[in-house]
């Protein structure tokens, strides 16, 4: 597949994750909010057409964002992470909460790669199931 596209919908619109359970298959626990919605919707090169994903998205290797991530995580890739919402780990964060930055590049080897741009909630800070992050804050299924 040479892209796809996912677009998470807002907790407001689309709730929860039509029926689903989350889960933090990268680490950390599921948090309790009043209101979340990991509820999406993509495309991909081999079907242009939007359809609606089910589940929560970003919560298994089943879904675009969760498999992309699970082969970066487990896999051996280089990368870099970013995220404006560590709020003190590893660094204290001064300006938080005036941005809404998380996202990774990865490549291998070879030199293939990809830019991921997302907006979930507590972006894991580890891109490496070696390194996962030391507090318990990676919390994937916001």
């Amino acid at each position: 597949m040479d892209w796809w596209f996912v677009f998470k919908f807002n907790a407001e619109s689309f709730p929860g994750c039509g029926g689903f359970q989350r889960t933090c298959p990268f680490g950390g626990t599921v948090e309790s909010y009043k209101s979340f919605g990991q509820q999406f919707a993509f495309a991909s090169s081999a079907d242009g057409t939007l359809q609606q994903g089910f589940g929560c998205v970003g919560d298994t290797a089943a879904d675009p964002l969760g498999a992309t991530f699970e082969q970066v995580y487990n896999g051996k890739f280089f990368y870099v992470l970013w995220n404006d919402q560590f709020y003190g780990d590893p660094i204290q964060t001064q300006f938080a909460p005036a941005g809404h930055s998380k996202g990774m590049l990865a490549w291998n080897d070879d030199g293939d790669g990809m830019v991921l741009q997302v907006s979930t909630p507590s972006w894991p800070a580890s891109g490496s199931s070696n390194a996962p992050r030391k507090t318990d804050g990676t919390r994937w299924g916001a």
